[in-house]
């Protein structure tokens, strides 16, 4: 019953999430999307959103409304052109290429 308790909760979460997507997405209302709407169906939208986050739910128990949460500041950091940068230094790049190149040599290399 918990579970089900949660699907619910991410359904409904979900089912707000899948509106603000429609008048952003669906209806090309976005600030940085130029083109057609993707789908004006709100319908669509709902079962779609609702659908995956009540699956989530079901499955992250607690965790849906950090998943939901995450979503949303997703989206409102793309229209506010906020994108979190995060920089490597030489030395860490080096040093993945370095361990990648080492797992490419071990696994491939004869």
């Amino acid at each position: 019953m918990d579970r089900l308790s949660y699907a619910l909760i991410g359904a409904v979460l979900g089912a707000l999430l899948a509106v603000a997507c429609w008048w952003l997405y669906g209806l090309a209302f976005s600030l940085r999307y130029n083109g057609p709407g993707i789908d004006p169906q709100l319908l669509h939208w709902v079962k779609a959103l609702g659908g995956v986050f009540a699956v989530l739910g079901f499955l992250l128990r607690d965790k849906v409304g950090s998943v939901v949460g995450d979503a949303f500041a997703t989206i409102l950091n793309f229209e506010s052109d906020h994108t979190r940068t995060q920089h490597v230094s030489w030395w860490q790049a080096v040093f993945f290429l370095v361990v990648v190149a080492g797992l490419v040599w071990f696994f491939i290399g004869s």
